[in-house]
C-alpha cells in the first residue's frame, strides 16, 4: 500500500510539472488589444479602409493625367530640340548644333555627310534647283551605280574665247554647293565632234573636261574628282536619223557623273 501510494503521488507531481501555467488570472490592456487585432484577422494587421480608397484615387488621377498627356500634340519646337538631343546623345556625331532651317521642300543643307546619298533623292534636289536657275538643255539619266548630268559646249564654255563663260560659272558654282556636301564620287567627261587638226578628240575632250574641272574647283568644289576624255564616242552611237546641228549639238557636251559610292571603299583590281 505505500508503494503504490507512494506511486500515486510521483504520478501526480509529475503531471503537474508537464502542466502549463493558468495565465487566464493575468489581465493587461495591452496583451487585450494584441489578442484581439490578430485573432480577428488571422494574424494579419488590418489596414484603414480609406487609405485603401485613397491609394486607388490617386492611381486613377494619375493614369487620367498620362492619357491626357498622350492625347494632347506636342509642340514642334520643343520636340525638335528633344530630338537633337537624343541624337546628338545616342550617335557618333559631335559637331556643334545648327539651325534646321526652313523644313519646306528638298534642302540639301539637312544631308548628312556620313555617306555617299542617295541618288534618287540626290536627282530629285538637282532638278529643282537647276529648274529654280532657269538651266535649259541639261539632262539628268539615272543609270544603276550613277548619276549622269550632261550640259551642252554652249552652257558652259564661251564659242569665242574657249574659256568658261559667267553663266557656266553660274551653273558650276550651284552645282559645287550641293555635290561639296556629299560624299558621293563625281567623275567629269568631256565630249567632242570628230574632226581633222593636230589635236585628236582624246586630248581635245580632255582638255575641255579639265577646264570645267579646274572651274569646278575655284567655285568651292574641293572634294577629289576623276577627269575623262571620251574622244567622239558620243557622236558615233546617235542614231541616224537627227541631222548634223542636232547631231553637233549632242555630241559636244559636257557629263559630271555622280556614283552612288564615296570612292574611298572600293577594292582596287587584282591583276594576277
Amino acid at each position: 500500500m505505500t508503494q503504490q501510494k507512494n506511486a500515486g503521488n510521483a504520478a501526480n507531481i509529475k503531471r503537474k510539472k508537464n502542466k502549463a501555467p493558468d495565465t487566464s488570472a493575468v489581465y493587461s490592456p495591452e496583451i487585450e488589444a494584441y489578442r484581439h487585432r490578430y485573432k480577428a484577422n488571422d494574424g494579419i494587421e488590418s489596414v484603414p479602409l480609406w487609405l485603401i480608397t485613397f491609394t486607388d484615387v490617386i492611381a486613377l488621377m494619375l493614369t487620367f493625367f498620362v492619357l491626357l498627356y498622350s492625347m494632347s500634340s506636342l509642340e514642334k519646337d520643343k520636340w525638335e530640340d528633344v530630338s537633337a538631343a537624343l541624337s546628338s546623345q545616342f550617335t557618333e556625331d559631335f559637331s556643334k548644333p545648327f539651325e534646321s532651317g526652313n523644313n519646306e521642300g528638298i534642302q540639301i543643307d539637312r544631308v548628312r555627310s556620313a555617306r555617299a546619298l542617295d541618288l534618287r533623292y540626290l536627282r530629285s534636289i538637282l532638278e529643282e534647283e537647276l529648274k529654280n536657275a532657269g538651266v535649259e538643255n541639261a539632262v539628268l539619266m539615272s543609270q544603276k551605280d550613277r548619276l549622269i548630268l550632261s550640259l551642252p559646249h554652249e552652257a558652259l564654255i564661251d564659242n569665242d574665247s574657249g574659256e568658261i563663260s559667267g553663266n557656266g560659272k553660274k551653273i558650276l558654282f550651284l552645282l559645287a554647293g550641293n555635290l561639296d556636301k556629299v560624299r558621293n564620287k563625281v567623275e567629269i567627261a568631256g565630249n567632242v565632234m570628230p574632226g581633222s587638226g593636230k589635236e585628236n578628240g582624246w586630248d581635245r575632250s580632255l582638255k575641255m573636261a579639265m577646264k570645267v574641272a579646274q572651274a569646278f574647283r575655284d567655285v568651292g568644289y574641293n572634294r577629289g574628282m576623276i577627269i575623262r576624255g571620251l574622244s567622239s564616242g558620243r557622236y558615233a552611237s546617235l542614231p541616224g536619223t537627227l541631222n548634223e546641228a542636232e547631231r553637233e549639238d549632242l555630241s559636244r557636251r559636257i557629263d559630271i557623273v555622280i556614283m552612288d559610292n564615296s570612292g574611298s571603299n572600293l577594292p582596287l583590281l587584282q591583276i594576277k
